[in-house]
């Protein structure tokens, strides 16, 4: 009998193509240098730089490589597995480290008044030298900000760096310029220290912009014009009247500011604003150009079961949620003129919520017949509604049923495309709160039911 081997390939490893990019420009790499200085830590051979050119090209556009390279070239990059595969950032980079090193060679040399003076601020500190760095860091940022000499020269005495060396690109926070203009918000324009700074704002204004609008139909979208991030805040009857806020990040030199790229730390939080936006706003459309919902029709109600730590256990940490109920109400009886209608007026999403609500506690009810009704209750949360299991002890003490405290479920808003694609809808507070209270009104309701009467 002939045997036949199926030919096995080089197991891959998932990384993030973006971020090994960004990684690798701020590192100032080329594929080329890149590549060769993975393949040597590996000390595998490689037959010219041109093939490892095109390999590290191939690992960014994919989001792949050899499992077996992977820890080399996060040791290369001075980063984590993890973060190259996408997970939190490190921090962002700085010369904070390099300032400590720095004050603890002139300290050990004790022959800087200036220096001692300011280290005495810090007796209370466990690392002096590392307060200290932190503190002249900040001046320094501040310093070449306002470009101010004697700031200068009093940090030249307390570190004995030279005017050049002061003047060298600092990133211990990072600067960034926010333009806020448009009728739905006051006119701003506002240098700000940090990245979380910018968000904070730029959250807040989404915050109030879109708290003051009653109608459902706000729509936010986000976008990236070069160095500069843009989200646009769109009121749902008048088209005209938007609400901008730009931000890009700057670069302190003595010419003045200059627009710089952001770090790829800092764009790991700045595209995570779509997802808060889906707390205020319905209609979100982002950096990705994608508008969630398409269209209104094509939502549904979700209901997801929390997984358990066997979940866990045979589909992984990273699996999507597990849908054990679809519900679309009577939204196939909704007449289209009557949207249209709703539409015209800024509500159209409101509508269809309602009728998405028609019978979702009918669908929950059998979700729920493990245990009493009285053990259960109801949380609104992020974009959608927890369904909380609490069992007094009275209860399950002499039960058999299976037992699985607190979170059970959750209700959550999803599109679904014409090919039965699901996608994560937004859903803002406004409406949650809406079907969070029918719902409740519906569990009271049938705990009252259930209570036999004298």
């Amino acid at each position: 009998m002939k045997q036949t081997h199926k030919k096995v390939g080089r197991p891959t490893f998932p990384i993030d193509g973006n971020r090994l990019r960004a990684l690798r420009e701020d590192a100032g790499l080329s594929h080329t240098s890149l590549g060769m200085a993975v393949y040597a830590r590996a000390k595998k051979p490689y037959s010219s730089p041109e093939v490892l050119k095109v390999t590290a090209r191939r690992w960014e556009k994919n989001g792949t490589m050899q499992a077996d390279l992977a820890q080399h070239l996060a040791e290369v990059l001075q980063i984590t597995v993890a973060i190259l595969q996408g997970s939190l950032p490190a921090p962002a980079p700085s010369k904070v480290d390099e300032m400590e090193v720095r004050l603890r060679k002139l300290i050990a040399g004790g022959s800087n008044p200036r220096l001692a003076e300011e280290l005495a601020n810090f007796e209370d500190e466990e690392n002096q030298a590392r307060a200290l760095a932190m503190r002249i860091c900040s001046r320094l940022e501040i310093a070449q900000l306002s470009q101010a000499q004697e700031e200068f020269q009093d940090l030249a005495a307390i570190t004995g760096y030279s005017m050049k060396e002061l003047l060298e690109p600092t990133s211990f926070q990072g600067f960034w310029m926010l333009i806020g203009t448009g009728p739905l918000g006051p006119a701003r324009t506002e240098i700000l220290a940090g990245v979380s700074d910018v968000l904070y704002k730029v959250r807040t204004e989404m915050q109030s912009c879109l708290e003051g609008l009653h109608q459902s139909d706000a729509h936010v979208t986000f976008a990236e014009e070069k160095h500069w991030f843009r989200v646009t805040i769109h009121d749902p009857r008048h088209p005209r009247l938007t609400r901008s806020l730009r931000f890009v990040r700057c670069q302190p030199k003595e010419s003045g500011l200059q627009w710089s790229s952001p770090t790829w730390q800092d764009r790991y939080w700045v595209e995570a604003l779509p997802n808060d936006a889906c707390e205020y706003a319905n209609f979100v459309t982002g950096f990705d150009s994608l508008r969630l919902p398409s269209d209104c029709r094509n939502l549904r109600f979700a209901v997801t079961k929390t997984p358990t730590l066997k979940d866990f256990e045979e589909r992984g940490p990273d699996a999507p949620p597990e849908i054990v109920e679809l519900t679309v109400g009577d939204l196939a009886e909704l007449p289209a003129e009557t949207l249209e209608s709703f539409r015209r007026e800024g509500n159209a999403h409101a509508l269809v919520i309602s009728w998405l609500a028609a019978d979702l506690w009918d669908r929950l009810l059998p979700l729920m017949s493990d245990w009493p009704l009285e053990c259960w209750s109801f949380r609104a949360a992020h974009s959608r509604i927890d369904i909380l299991l609490n069992v007094p002890y009275r209860l399950y003490a002499n039960s058999k049923a299976p037992l699985h405290f607190g979170h059970r479920f959750s209700v959550m808003l999803y599109e679904i495309d014409a090919d039965g694609g699901q996608k994560r809808a937004p859903w803002r507070q406004k409406n949650v709160a809406y079907v969070h209270e029918r719902l409740t009104k519906a569990l009271l309701q049938a705990r009252q039911e259930q209570v036999p009467s004298a």
